[in-house]
C-alpha cells in the first residue's frame, strides 16, 4: 500500500462523512492530508514498537576509556553537518544509519557470540540505561560490537503519494482504525468524540487479535551475522 491508496481507503470509508473526504473521487483534501499523514506517522510509531516488524543491525567500535556508546547520527562514520569533535564509532559506511532505533535486541561481539544483556550478576553483561545507548563497562579498544535493533518505519512525508506504507496486510486495519480514531477524537462534539473512542477500540482489537492468532512473526529474523555480512570475520 502506498500513500494515495491509504487515503483512498480512509476517504471511502472511516471518513467518508467528513467534509474533508471526497467519497466520489476517493480523495482527502490536499488541506487536511498533512494531519492525516501525521497520524499515519503516529500509527506506524505505535505498530513497529508494538510489533518487531523491522529488524536492523549496525557494528560499534570500541574506544579505550568510553563505556557509553550512544547510537546516534552524529557518532556514525556516514553524519554530515555534525560537530568534528565527536568521536566516531558507529561503523555505517555502507549502510546509513538512520536513527531509526526503537530497541537493542541483541549484541554479538566479534566471534559472534551473543553478549548478556543488563545482567547485575554477570560482569561481562552490557546495559542498555537508555533505549539508545549501549553501556559497556570494559570496552576493547577496536574491538567491535555487533547490534541487532528492532526499527522504526520510515517517516511519511506530506504530499508523497507514491511513499509505500510497509505493513503486514492483518496490521492494515489497525492503522487505518487509529489515523480514523484520531481525525475524530480531534474534532469538536461529543458524536466525533465517541467515535474517534470507538475507532480506537477497534484498533486495540484489531492488535490484539493479531497477537492471539499469532499472525506476525514477532521474533528476530536477522539470516546472518551480522559480522560475516560486513566483512568482519
Amino acid at each position: 500500500m502506498d500513500v494515495g491508496e491509504l487515503l483512498s481507503k480512509l476517504a471511502v470509508g472511516e471518513l467518508s462523512n467528513l467534509s474533508m473526504a471526497d467519497e466520489e473521487n476517493g480523495t482527502i483534501a490536499e488541506a487536511s492530508q498533512a494531519k492525516v499523514i501525521r497520524y499515519t506517522n503516529d500509527a506506524l510509531v505505535k505498530l513497529y514498537s508494538r510489533f518487531i516488524l523491522l529488524e536492523k543491525s549496525l557494528l560499534v567500535q570500541m574506544i579505550e576509556g568510553v563505556t557509553n556508546y550512544y547510537l546516534l547520527k552524529r557518532f556514525a562514520q556516514s553524519r554530515c553537518g555534525c560537530d568534528e569533535t565527536d568521536p566516531i564509532y558507529i561503523i555505517d559506511a555502507l549502510e546509513p544509519f538512520e536513527e531509526d532505533l526503537i530497541k537493542i535486541l541483541e549484541v554479538k561481539n566479534e566471534c559472534g557470540e551473543t553478549m548478556t544483556l543488563n545482567d547485575l550478576n554477570d560482569d561481562c553483561s552490557l546495559f542498555t540505561p537508555r533505549f539508545n545507548m549501549l553501556q559497556v563497562p570494559s570496552p576493547i579498544n577496536g574491538g567491535v560490537l555487533g547490534i541487532s535493533y528492532q526499527a522504526k518505519h520510515r517517516k511519511l512525508e506530506p504530499g508523497v503519494l507514491e511513499a509505500q506504507i510497509w505493513l503486514p496486510e492483518v496490521l492494515e486495519v489497525a492503522m487505518i482504525s487509529y489515523v480514523a480514531g484520531q481525525v475524530y477524537s480531534h474534532m469538536n462534539g461529543v458524536d466525533n468524540s465517541n467515535k474517534g473512542t470507538e475507532y480506537m477500540s477497534k484498533y486495540e482489537r484489531e492488535c490484539q487479535m493479531v497477537i492471539d492468532r499469532d499472525l506476525v512473526n514477532n521474533t528476530p529474523t536477522t539470516s546472518s551475522n551480522v559480522f560475516q555480512s560486513r566483512g568482519w570475520i
